[in-house]
């Protein structure tokens, strides 16, 4: 295939990628796009644009009780822009993040074959990532940005560390502290540069150069980071969200290889997909995810060590093993147990797997082989445009979650906290009640019955719930507010001044949060 058709099929791929993902226009701000989105005042431009790099992930300020330690300024920044150019219409952000998801596709499918990989095998590699549905939650929810951009960049800066001349070694760092501002998991890319440098032997004295030219990205970031946020450290994991950090080690390591088995699953298979915090029952002993989790870490060591199609398949066994061990929180405890948007890069270095296999099916087999890779594909694509419709709010996403998993308590949960909005506190109320039997210490599930009690009108009760919630860490701030309303109307006109004190530290209030409170607290 000669270059000019191949970046013609490459674009064509590209296009594919953001075609399966266009009916996601028709969806508006599900989840954390609330916080990162609607509540950040630097991107509905509420703030000046200096706030949309003093604030938090989710626009608190860094004094704030309630912020959520994270900063990834450059996604923000993006979030301002298509806010000012549609004006905070969703489909605009959700144009714009199948577009990324497209440029990162034509980005795989460019480095194969710069790695060598027959380019017939890197298309199908590239049509894969695609068109794969475990990247729905990646590209159809709005702050799955961050996941694209920093792959998009991660892969920007493997392509200019691998050039030897001086553009890009003046690329290269600043690529990564784009990466950086994207995305904190892109500090993995520097492990996986030396090890790049490792399989094509590239001399040491050329390593160190350009290691010292690397360091100054995460430098940057961190002395930048500690100056808005005031310090290091992130969002710290929760029992409520990730079990695994209530667990001792044995079982963190079984359920940690069990993580992986489910992830492989869904490389291959992703059609039992769940929305965001997948529900994912831990176990005390080994399993079938648990010899999926094994032969996963196996092969990728095989890939890694031996390289036997060459250095792209160690390269990739390296990439799959350690961002994906990272993807389950093997090094550091994530915010949430398991989510399908960690895997998107990740996905990209399954593909270049699935690349280094197929350039090396014999001739007489490659007709059968690409008639089932392209059912595989079809099959793939009609599975994201599926679930892609699953995402067009937070009710149709709950349901969907449902449907599969009728016991998760974290969608039980949620599905209560949007009908407990939508005015049916009574339907609300009993679906907290049911999560509530399968997650008795989630203290957003407490809150969300609390609310949801206060609506009914039975504010002692709701009370008592939302002292639940304030004993397991306390709730979201929505939640935070109602307490000191309901202490107001009951009475308790001490205690609902402590909590109106407390929420003062938080951060800032919603004008209608605001308003609510000061009715409740009206003459007393």
């Amino acid at each position: 295939m000669t270059p000019a058709r191949f970046r013609t099929a490459l674009a064509v791929v590209a296009l594919a990628a953001v075609a399966v993902h266009l009916p996601a226009l028709r969806g508006g701000f599900v989840f954390d796009d609330h916080f990162a989105l609607l509540g950040h005042p630097g991107v509905t431009g509420a703030a000046p644009w200096r706030e949309v790099f003093t604030r938090d992930w989710f626009g608190h300020p860094s004094d704030a009780a309630v912020s959520i330690g994270t900063w990834r300024p450059l996604v923000t920044a993006m979030f301002r822009v298509e806010w000012s150019l549609g004006r905070g219409a969703p489909w605009v952000f959700h144009l714009v993040s199948a577009l990324v998801h497209g440029a990162v596709t034509a980005l795989v499918g460019a480095a194969l074959v710069r790695a060598k990989v027959d380019a017939r095998a890197a298309l199908f590699a590239a049509m894969v990532f695609a068109v794969h549905a475990l990247h729905t939650e990646a590209v159809v929810s709005i702050v799955g940005r961050a996941e694209l951009v920093m792959a998009l960049f991660a892969l920007l800066t493997l392509g200019a560390h691998a050039r030897d001349d001086l553009r890009g070694r003046a690329l290269a760092p600043l690529f990564l502290f784009a990466a950086l501002a994207s995305k904190e998991s892109a500090l993995l890319t520097l492990p996986l540069l030396a090890l790049y440098d490792a399989l094509v032997d590239r001399p040491w004295r050329d390593r160190l150069s350009r290691y010292a030219a690397l360091s100054l990205a995460p430098i940057a970031m961190a002395l930048a980071r500690r100056a808005v946020l005031g310090e290091l450290r992130g969002f710290s994991a929760h029992a409520t969200y990730n079990p695994l950090v209530t667990l001792d080690a044995g079982a963190r390591a079984l359920n940690t290889v069990r993580l992986l088995g489910r992830a492989a699953q869904l490389l291959v298979a992703p059609f039992d997909l769940l929305a965001d915090y997948s529900a994912f029952p831990l176990a005390r002993a080994p399993d079938a995810l648990t010899v999926a989790g094994l032969v996963f870490v196996v092969a990728c060591t095989v890939a890694l060590v031996r390289g036997r199609r060459g250095p792209v398949a160690s390269f990739a066994g390296a990439v799959l093993l350690l961002v994906g061990l990272g993807a389950v929180g093997a090094f550091v405890p994530l915010p949430v147990m398991f989510a399908e948007r960690f895997w998107y890069l990740p996905s990209a270095a399954a593909v270049a797997l699935v690349a280094v296999g197929a350039s090396a099916v014999p001739a007489r087999l490659r007709v059968l082989v690409g008639a089932v890779a392209a059912l595989w594909c079809v099959m793939l694509a009609s599975a994201t445009v599926l679930r892609t419709r699953d995402w067009h709010d937070d009710a149709s996403i709950y349901r969907a979650t449902l449907e599969l998993a009728p016991d998760n308590a974290q969608a039980l949960g949620g599905y209560g906290a949007v009908l407990a909005a939508q005015g049916h506190p009574d339907r609300a109320a009993a679906l907290c009640q049911r999560a509530l039997h399968f997650a008795p210490h989630a203290a957003a599930v407490w809150g969300c019955f609390g609310s949801a009690l206060a609506q009914l009108g039975h504010r002692a009760e709701a009370i008592a719930a939302f002292e639940h919630m304030r004993a397991e860490g306390g709730g979201l701030l929505a939640d935070e507010v109602n307490f000191a309303i309901a202490l107001a109307f009951e009475g308790r006109v001490a205690e609902a001044r402590a909590q109106r004190a407390r929420l003062a530290r938080w951060g800032e209030l919603s004008p209608a949060m605001r308003t609510a409170l000061d009715r409740a607290f009206a003459g007393r």
